[in-house]
């Protein structure tokens, strides 16, 4: 028996790996609700702990900058994971904000996207007015 051999039991098992190491961010929420609901996940997390800090990829429903957070005691896993309601949206890039981080790359994404759309929203506003 060797000290991964409770991967054979967790969610991914057998599924696409592309999903944990995409650069798509649909992708990785995806992948980190199957996280959220595996039956290994606190073996999981345990085995993050031990990983390089670089470490690319979904894990334990986390992602790479997700993992830094690790380094604050105060922060718990369930802040830490990237779960489809918060991370890509306007409303994480201000959950990150309120906590002192530097959101992350999806939700400055959406936070870009947002504001543009704002901006043209106005601007069609601004022009019909002038008509």
């Amino acid at each position: 028996m060797t000290a991964t051999d409770w991967l054979d039991d967790a969610a991914c098992a057998g599924a696409d790996a592309h999903m944990w190491f995409s650069e798509i961010p649909a992708e990785r929420r995806q992948a980190a609700q199957v996280c959220s609901t595996c039956p290994v996940l606190d073996r999981c997390r345990e085995y993050v702990l031990t990983m390089p800090k670089d470490t690319i990829g979904v894990w334990a429903g986390t992602t790479q900058s997700a993992r830094k957070g690790l380094q604050d005691p105060d922060r718990t896993w369930t802040e830490l994971m990237y779960v489809a309601e918060v991370h890509g949206t306007e409303h994480g890039y201000r959950r990150h904000k309120s906590r002192g981080e530097t959101p992350c790359e999806d939700c400055q994404a959406a936070t870009t996207r947002e504001r543009q759309r704002r901006k043209d929203r106005e601007a069609r506003k601004r022009a019909g007015e002038a008509a």
